[in-house]
């Protein structure tokens, strides 16, 4: 079995974590942004924090931190929640290409691959 990603709460050391993956063209683009490669200011990551913070309160968004070996690698997301419908929406945002790829499986062995 590969490396387990764990689903948790926002900590306060999650700021640092953040702040090591810095910003990535790459999974900026998928989100519409422009973004550049580059590191991550410290305003930029306690602006992150706090957007996490006010998220908590929003009563149609659910979202937890993807804890790998006890760093916050990425977020994933229950939003545009419809109670009445028994629906939502989900997304998984990761901060850093290099966890791409990355599964319980060995390459080509996951469920649903080619033979």
């Amino acid at each position: 079995m590969g490396d387990s990603v764990t689903l948790r709460a926002l900590r306060p050391e999650d700021r640092a974590a953040r702040q090591r993956h810095g910003w990535h063209a790459e999974i900026e683009r998928g989100y519409g942004s422009t973004t550049v490669t580059r590191a991550m200011g410290d305003d930029e990551v306690e602006q992150w924090y706090a957007h996490w913070e006010l998220a908590a309160d929003e009563p149609n968004r659910i979202h937890w931190v993807l804890d790998l070996e006890g760093e916050a690698v990425g977020a994933a997301f229950l939003h545009a929640i419809n109670a009445e419908d028994r629906r939502a929406r989900y997304a998984i945002g990761l901060y850093d290409p290099s966890f791409f790829g990355r599964g319980p499986w060995p390459a080509g062995d996951a469920p649903g691959s080619p033979a």
